[in-house]
């Protein structure tokens, strides 16, 4: 039987594998349009209400992911099947946690709301996509140079460096990459562009 594991990377690492999480944040956006439209259901309420609730099932499942699984992040882990595929859900489940508080915020007066309209925070939102995609290559690439962190300080410096270098990356993809191809789908398109063709663009954020 093949090892499970690093050497298995290939494997268990290409982008089916990871639809599930993607399916999970389409449902997301299929049900916050729901909610615009035929307005708040209970449970909407309730995360409204009560969103440290969300976010404290989040914090849950980071530490059962983090302590419970027997992985520690060492490159001696037994990453088993099972291991591999809890810790895949339970990823799954904190950053869904994170998020609902965000994607149903009371787009009145809620504080979640006014708290995600920072700058700050749209710009992130808008080259997330980059970060998503670069940000294990970076880590790879950072750790073949420098090797792993061995004190708190080296792995301040070595995650300052690669949130540095991740965030530089998906900037410019976004820039040259992104944007032109979304202005090219939305010139092609005929009619006036709908929502959903429009890109959305740093410059728009107020």
């Amino acid at each position: 039987m093949p090892k499970f594991g690093v050497s298995a990377a290939r494997w268990i690492e290409p982008l089916p594998n990871f639809l599930d999480q993607f399916a999970v944040g389409m449902a997301l956006a299929v049900a916050s349009v729901r909610c615009e439209n035929r307005g708040p259901t209970r449970v909407v309420r309730l995360i409204r209400r009560w969103p440290a609730a969300s976010w404290l099932a989040a914090g849950v499942a980071f530490w059962i992911v983090s302590t419970r699984l027997g992985l520690h992040g060492s490159l001696d882990d037994r990453l088993t099947p099972v291991r591999y595929l809890a810790r895949h859900q339970l990823n799954t489940l904190v950053a869904l946690a994170l998020l609902l508080p965000a994607v149903f915020a009371d787009r009145g007066n809620g504080w979640v709301r006014r708290v995600l309209s920072w700058r700050a925070f749209a710009l992130l939102g808008t080259v997330s996509y980059g970060i998503y995609l670069y940000h294990v290559p970076v880590l790879i690439r950072i750790g073949k140079w420098w090797g792993l962190p061995h004190s708190p300080a080296s792995l301040a410096v070595w995650l300052a460096a690669m949130i540095a270098a991740v965030l530089v990356l998906a900037a410019l993809s976004w820039r040259f990459v992104e944007r032109p191809m979304l202005a090219r789908r939305t010139r092609g398109a005929k009619g006036p562009a709908s929502l959903a063709t429009q890109p959305v663009l740093a410059s728009d954020v107020p």
